[in-house]
């Protein structure tokens, strides 16, 4: 049988989108459930705000009950929210807030990575990180600005614009600053060049002593 790609949103039937050029086809809902589900299981997940104990079932089970519907309510999050939850003890609950509390300490590139700014992968989100230093320091930039940086091209770079123009991101940027979460890098800035610089570095094979994102 012949597919036929779909139109419409499964989840809150709104219509879907797909730029030219690009293989993604995006429901345009902001307000979509499955949407923001998503989006706050990948602001915890472990290559972003690794927040231990929010996976995704937990996550789900918090937008359900009204808990968690935006990412700052993560940090707005007390142990006596949880350990009256089926599946929550008050150990498990004190464990996930105590990890919850423990990422706003996280260095920059991981908040940014964990806003899901359309385009910005891991890599992208560090190397604007070491770049600039601060969340601060790239509110207010062009995309000119933006492509000045290593591997950052025109489509990351217009994504980096658009996202810190929208009102609604800058808001909350700033409350999750007043939650105190941590908006500087915490690395080494760039240094000058040495025998790796511009290299590219490929690992092949079974690695016995790390994962492959480790040795990364």
């Amino acid at each position: 049988e012949e597919f036929t790609m779909i139109t419409r949103c499964p989840v809150c039937n709104s219509p879907l989108e797909r730029k030219a050029g690009q293989v993604d086809h995006f429901c345009v809902n902001d307000n979509c459930k499955a949407r923001n589900i998503e989006a706050l299981i990948h602001f915890a997940g472990r290559d972003a705000m690794n927040i231990e104990g929010l996976g995704e079932k937990n996550i789900e089970l918090l937008f359900n009950l009204g808990l968690v519907t935006a990412i700052s309510d993560i940090y707005r999050l007390k142990t006596g929210d949880l350990d009256t939850l089926e599946g929550f003890g008050k150990k498990s609950a004190a464990n996930i807030i105590s990890a919850i509390e423990a990422s706003k300490q996280n260095s920059l590139e991981k908040l940014l990575f964990g806003l899901g700014i359309r385009f910005v992968g891991s890599k992208a989100a560090k190397t604007l990180a070491k770049t600039y230093g601060s969340m601060e320091s790239m509110i207010g930039l062009n995309k000119e600005d933006f492509m000045k940086v290593s591997d950052i091209g025109p489509v990351i770079a217009g994504s980096l614009y658009e996202y810190f123009r929208d009102e609604e991101k800058l808001l909350l940027i700033d409350t999750l600053k007043t939650l105190g979460l941590n908006m500087d890098y915490n690395g080494e800035k760039f240094v000058d060049a040495s025998e790796f610089t511009g290299k590219t570095f490929v690992l092949t094979g079974t690695l016995d002593y790390y994962k492959r994102d480790e040795a990364k």
